[in-house]
């Protein structure tokens, strides 16, 4: 989620430097740049090829095997729907007010989550996001929270002028309510690399250069 949606913001900045600075040129790049939202929004957009479309299975009763449940449904949106790079997923198995968390932002609500992956999407190329490992059980936290994590590496081309690409591995950290159903309450991005590292990505052409 963090590096795609770190792309919508660092495209609404670089238009209004675009804008600033070069008010009399680069103007093949404006209109990409500063489409608002609902245009974006309309852009037509496929889910790549094999990936399944989001569902809504039934939500999973607190009891014997629950956790390994969870992480069987958590497993499948990663192989099947690709979640970080087209937004299906299984809704049974997050909280309506899920807290989804990065190094750069963090903000409540699942459907939240949704649009603002479907504004992004649109500009994703050949996307892709690799289970690495998991999803996992970790230890409880001190207060007896249960946790689930998935290490993932997320590769996709932008739909941009300068071509960029980006390659960011990571993991997220799923925490589980402690009552009623089991679902997941909060979901938390580490990246392998910073949030300036995963900016510059995004503003060269290909790979980065390497950093001395």
């Amino acid at each position: 989620m963090g590096p795609v949606m770190e792309l919508q913001r660092e495209l609404h900045q670089r238009q209004q430097r675009l804008s600033h600075h070069h008010h009399h040129h680069h103007h093949h790049l404006l209109p990409l740049l500063s489409a608002p939202p609902v245009v974006i929004a309309q852009v037509k957009t496929t889910l790549p090829l094999g990936v399944q479309p989001a569902t809504e299975l039934p939500r999973i009763i607190r009891g014997e095997g629950d956790v390994k449940e969870l992480m069987r449904r958590l497993k499948d949106d990663f192989l099947e729907r690709q979640y970080f790079v087209t937004g299906a997923l299984d809704g049974s198995i997050y909280d309506d007010n899920c807290l989804f968390e990065d190094p750069m932002m963090g903000f409540r609500g699942l459907e939240r989550w949704r649009k603002n992956l479907k504004l992004v999407v649109p500009f994703l190329d050949q996307q892709q996001v690799q289970l690495v490992e998991g999803p996992y059980e970790l230890p409880p936290t001190s207060d007896g929270t249960r946790r689930v994590k998935a290490d993932w590496r997320l590769i996709t081309g932008v739909k941009l002028p300068w071509h960029p690409h980006v390659d960011v591995g990571g993991a997220t950290t799923y925490e589980i309510s402690s009552e009623g159903p089991v679902v997941i309450v909060r979901h938390t991005e580490s990246w392998n690399v910073t949030a300036g590292e995963a900016v510059m990505q995004l503003l060269f052409t290909g790979s980065p250069p390497d950093q001395a």
